[in-house]
């Protein structure tokens, strides 16, 4: 097993903002700046702890077959729950991720950790944030009601971190849903796309750990960050970045992550964001469109959300250029479990609202349909070549210990 070494650089201000840079080393002698960047407004805010860089790079030292050596203070608490994310890895896809070890020259723990407090959520602007931001602040129920006072919206993960004038629209739609809410948002800027596709990683697998670095990055002020769930519990798809299963496995005593809103699909949040104006208007799904800052209102997100608020009987919300044709929806191309999944759920809410006659709703079910056939060979498949992959890197590990 290699050894992969993380550090963190002296921060860096400069024109307002405060950049927290690491190194990150490995064997091979390739070296990597990873950084993220914050507004100095929200710089005491920026914990001290090598957590957020942690929880930005074991997944690329587990994909590298290399144990993950962090020189400087990092939670004992965050540690014992990765060890045991990168066994949950493991076992999901072991081609792919090796069990590493995590090796810290300081470990450390906050002597009276804050259990609640001020909450902080990864915002998107998409559906599932702004589920969550109307159920804790708008519509409260239950017993979950986080103290949401925080949002924090990263340049860098589906808005590129070239498209300046693209981020500048997602941050301004942003403070029209947030803003009259008392929520701070906090605009993120990181370069980990680029450090991700250095070290080889996935992003569908590894952009749980970008949003918990996202979030720990300011426990100094939030003992509580918010992660919006993408699927239902009854329709979870492994491995997948971000689950009811591997987020909170981010927490340290620091900071508690919590994946929210798992007990309803995206096609069934969508109803409860009927009653809230200012969603319709600024809710933003895409990030395959020209103008990453908004709704092309053509691609397969797009669609599916558009064809959402018709299952409920909601009419084309304003944040969409335009509404979407039968043939439009029998276009799509979803290949995906979590395609299958989506669209499954837009299915039956059609159904369960009166809608299963219309055109429309006959194309979302022929979308399943040709979804389920080539979802399943991709799986049998994948399944296939899993077994392989892990034969192989046995009988390759094998022999490399029999020539030493």
């Amino acid at each position: 097993m290699g050894q992969m070494r993380l550090w963190r650089e002296e921060s860096q201000r400069h024109e307002g903002r405060l950049r927290v840079p690491a190194t990150i080393e490995g064997d091979c002698g390739r070296r990597t700046i990873l950084w993220w960047e914050v507004p100095e407004a929200f710089a005491d805010r920026v914990t001290d702890l090598l957590d957020p860089l942690v929880l930005s790079s074991f997944q690329l030292a587990s994909a590298n077959q290399s144990d993950l050596v962090i020189r400087g203070p990092v939670s004992r608490s965050l540690l014992v729950n990765l060890e045991e994310y990168v066994k949950i890895i493991h076992c999901w896809a072991p081609h792919l991720y090796a069990r590493v070890e995590l090796l810290a020259e300081t470990e450390t723990d906050p002597a009276n950790p804050t259990p609640d407090g001020e909450a902080i959520l990864a915002f998107s602007g998409g559906i599932d944030a702004c589920t969550t931001v109307r159920d804790l602040r708008i519509r409260p129920s239950g017993r979950q009601r986080y103290n949401l006072t925080g949002a924090v919206l990263v340049h860098g993960f589906d808005v590129p971190i070239e498209d300046d004038n693209g981020f500048a629209l997602a941050l301004a739609a942003g403070h029209h849903l947030l803003d009259d809410l008392g929520i701070d948002l906090i605009p993120l800027r990181t370069n980990y796309a680029h450090v991700r596709h250095t070290w080889g990683v996935n992003w569908d697998h590894s952009h749980g750990g970008a949003l918990g670095a996202a979030l720990s990055l300011f426990s100094k002020r939030y003992p509580i960050g918010l992660i919006s769930s993408s699927e239902r519990y009854d329709r979870l798809v492994w491995p997948h970045g971000s689950t009811p299963l591997t987020d909170p496995l981010m927490s340290s005593l620091s900071m508690r992550i919590v994946h929210y809103g798992a007990d309803s699909a995206r096609a069934d949040k969508i109803a409860r964001l009927a009653d809230w104006p200012q969603a319709l208007k600024y809710v933003r799904v895409c990030w395959q469109g020209k103008e990453r800052g908004g709704n092309c209102g053509l691609c397969e997100k797009c669609i599916r959300t558009i064809v959402s608020f018709r299952a409920h009987g909601i009419p084309l919300p304003p944040a969409f250029p335009s509404d979407v044709t039968d043939r439009q929806i029998r276009g799509v191309r979803a290949t995906s479990r979590i395609h299958l999944a989506e669209w499954t759920a837009i299915a039956e809410a059609a159904e369960r609202n009166g809608y299963g006659d219309t055109s429309w709703a006959k194309a979302v079910r022929r979308v399943v349909r040709r979804c389920r056939r080539r979802a399943a060979p991709r799986t049998f498949i994948g399944r296939a070549m899993n077994q392989l992959r892990t034969r192989l890197a046995i009988r390759t590990r094998l022999r490399a210990w029999l020539g030493r």
